[in-house]
């Protein structure tokens, strides 16, 4: 990850990925790596009803905030 995100504990949801300083509108955060997953999990992202991929980069800790600044 690059040094403008890090991880740490979330108040929301265990931890979470967060901004280490202003990202700009447009800005790449990061490149999702993933394996294909067959089952359910805490990191899936179902692609369709039949596809599913697992996040196994740090990417895996985005979550939501009433405040975005992503």
């Amino acid at each position: 990850m690059p040094a403008d995100t890090f991880v740490a504990d979330s108040d929301i949801h265990g931890k979470g990925l967060f901004a280490a300083r202003r990202i700009p509108a447009g800005a790449t955060i990061g490149q999702l790596r993933v394996r294909p997953a067959e089952a359910d999990g805490s990191y899936v992202l179902w692609l369709s009803e039949t596809e599913g991929v697992e996040v196994i980069c740090e990417l895996k800790y985005i979550n939501h905030c009433e405040q975005p600044n992503a």
